[in-house]
């Protein structure tokens, strides 16, 4: 399973590589440059995972929006908690986990998510 990673901390990625070493991970550190992948056609990423505060126009919840547009299954991995996980729920993520305690969780997630077609594994 091949998944598309946005996260700008390096020693995160580092971390999360670790946790989800049994797949496919591209790791992004720009919102720009993740737009980028997902709006071109033949998008090649099972899953997407995003933090929110990410350096580029419209952080993590302009990735949300599109991966929502286009269909395509979005968690939210994230250490701000100013917002709830309603909220990142309702602007497109099929789950939230927050830093970085919850990364096992996360990593569960994906396991799930790999086992099950996407729409009946996290329905929105």
């Amino acid at each position: 399973m091949r998944l598309l990673i946005i996260e700008d901390d390096l020693g995160m990625q580092e971390t999360m590589g670790n946790y989800l070493s049994d797949y496919e991970l591209t790791f992004v550190s720009e919102i720009n440059t993740a737009s980028r992948i997902i709006g071109k056609q033949g998008f090649e990423f099972d899953l997407i995972i995003t933090d929110i505060n990410v350096p580029g126009t419209g952080g993590g919840e302009r990735i949300l929006s599109e991966a929502s547009s286009r269909e395509i299954e979005a968690f939210v991995y994230t250490g701000d908690t100013s917002k709830s996980e309603s909220f990142y729920k309702s602007a497109g993520a099929s789950k939230v986990f927050y830093k970085p305690t919850q990364l096992p969780l996360l990593a569960d997630a994906v396991r799930m998510y790999e086992k099950k077609p996407p729409k009946e594994a996290f329905r929105r």
